[in-house]
């Protein structure tokens, strides 16, 4: 879902927004530095990940909401908000650059305490296609767990 990027000479958070497809505001949103702060060379910043596996880019345009666009993509506002680091409700603007689980995919978030039979029982499938269809898991809150969907 991100990538670390170092920082070239001539870079500026604008270039590097639109090379990862992103806005500037999303990538101020994932690293700790101040938006009025000169980039240093050499320094590495989180960006979103250019491929991504599972997920898909959505530009948002005018009247759009979290809900509208969850329902388009058979998804929910919760899933979204947090694959893109959003509080609930929070507003989202036009031209923003937003992460959408696939439509083969349905997308767990974890929650404090969950343990592996828990996400067998809430994504009412096996334990070995949960480990097959996630690199990693953590069980920490706000893992996304994948399930490949039988639609």
């Amino acid at each position: 879902m991100y990538e670390i990027y170092t920082i070239k000479d001539g870079d500026t958070i604008d270039t590097i927004a639109q090379e990862f497809s992103t806005t500037p505001d999303v990538i101020f949103n994932l690293n700790t530095f101040n938006p009025l702060a000169r980039l240093e060379v050499g320094k590495n910043i989180i960006v979103p990940a250019k491929k991504l596996k599972n997920l898909r880019y959505y530009k948002v345009k005018d009247g759009d909401n979290l809900y509208a666009i969850a329902k388009k993509y058979n998804t929910t506002p919760e899933v979204i908000s947090k694959l893109n680091g959003l509080d609930e409700g929070e507003y989202i603007y036009k031209d923003q650059i937003l992460l959408i689980p696939s439509s083969d995919i349905e997308i767990y978030m974890t929650v404090e305490g969950d343990t592996l039979n828990e996400l067998v029982r809430k994504l009412d499938t096996n334990l070995k296609d949960i480990l097959m269809q996630n690199e990693k898991i953590y069980l920490l809150p706000d893992q996304m767990i994948i399930k490949k969907s039988n639609r």
